[in-house]
């Protein structure tokens, strides 16, 4: 089993460990409801040192992410973080990811952990049938998996700006440190030197929770330090477990349940990603494709609506759900659920069917829990 750079510092917290995607990840330390009850007040942080980390760079490289990916990604700003879907040819999902632009020509996407192997397959497939479709273009492109030489630390929560801005030291950040992390929008990234290491570490203005945060990809080799840093500070160690659940709230799509390659990008509610207007794999046959939509349920009740249970419209089955749990924040149950297009309408009535018992559910717009700490895309 793989082990983040992080794994001794999981045991000394006597983390609850499990596998996901091969890796040998925490899944909660106090416990999950404390820890998305920490990171909703005041912050938290993760390990996600398992995220695949693939470098795509050289001439024309920009070119050929722009046809790989839902949109167009390559846009000169050198700071820009792109959310992007990698399609296959039916408009299916091979994967999500996010896209940095760490130089001209030079792109690092962040993909998922279990997703990275057939990512690498899927993107040197595709970078054959680019240059047979555009033999004009000017081709010079490597594509190298970084995986191992970086690790991931997020800090995610309403006080992770004051956090950061007492880390800016132990970062390296240098004298006009602080400004420039009060200077960060979202979807953008700084790069810091690294004395001794060749790649640079990273911060940017994301995450996964649906609240103000922060990443740091930083060289595998300094990620103790940092990790050990902000435990002086007080942040609170959070495991996969309230990630999952963090994510949920916030109405954010998981692959393989969302998203995956029978559910296209428009069907799991992520058409802000594709741009019909430009040419990428897949895109002729998305819309055809696309007979389901995803929507967001709230219960009145304590009852916990799982993967897979059927959803019912007067008495009809009209689809299933794909992420389910309890919200610690709102004390409901909640849901993401791929239904028939237009089969339910926002505000009406839903049953899940749990335990052999129609139990209702509203359907609602997410997120489900809007922090005023986010900004939230227009």
């Amino acid at each position: 089993m793989n082990k983040t750079p992080l794994n001794d510092r999981h045991y000394a917290l006597k983390a609850r460990m499990t596998d996901y995607a091969g890796w040998e990840m925490p899944l909660q330390y106090e416990g999950i409801i404390e820890e998305v009850l920490a990171v909703r007040g005041k912050v938290g942080m993760f390990d996600v040192s398992h995220m695949g980390e693939v470098l795509i760079r050289g001439r024309g490289s920009g070119g050929f992410l722009n046809w790989l990916l839902s949109h167009e990604v390559a846009k000169g700003d050198p700071d820009l973080i792109s959310y992007a879907i990698i399609c296959n040819d039916e408009g299916g999902v091979v994967d999500d990811c996010l896209v940095y632009t760490i130089a001209p020509e030079s792109y690092l996407l962040i993909v998922n952990a279990a997703n990275k192997e057939k990512d690498l397959v899927h993107i040197a497939e595709s970078m054959e049938m680019y240059k047979e479709r555009y033999p004009e273009r000017e081709h010079s492109i490597e594509v190298l998996d970084e995986t191992d030489h970086y690790a991931l630390i997020a800090v995610q929560g309403p006080e992770s700006l004051s956090v950061m801005l007492s880390m800016a030291e132990p970062l390296g950040l240098g004298e006009k440190g602080s400004e420039a992390l009060r200077a960060l929008e979202v979807f953008h990234h700084i790069q810091v030197e690294v004395p001794g290491h060749k790649r640079n570490m990273m911060i940017s203005r994301t995450g996964y929770t649906g609240e103000r945060g922060y990443e740091v990809f930083c060289p595998a080799e300094v990620a103790a330090t940092i990790w050990d840093e902000l435990l002086k500070k007080g942040v609170v160690p959070c495991g996969l477990g309230a990630r999952d659940i963090l994510r949920l709230e916030a109405g954010l799509p998981l692959y393989g349940h969302e998203l995956s390659a029978e559910i296209n990008p428009l069907e799991g509610g992520m058409s802000f990603a594709v741009d019909f207007d430009h040419e990428f794999r897949g895109r002729n046959k998305m819309k055809a494709n696309t007979t389901r939509e995803l929507i967001a349920l709230l219960g009145e009740e304590r009852e916990i609506p799982r993967e897979g249970y059927p959803v019912f419209v007067s008495g009809f089955e009209v689809g299933f759900i794909t992420s389910g749990g309890f919200s610690p924040t709102l004390r409901k149950g909640i849901a993401l659920a791929l239904v028939k297009a237009d089969s339910v309408g926002l505000e009406e009535e839903v049953r899940v069917m749990i335990r052999n018992r129609g139990v209702p559910f509203k359907v609602v717009a997410p997120p489900f829990v809007k922090s005023v700490n986010f900004k939230y895309a227009d």
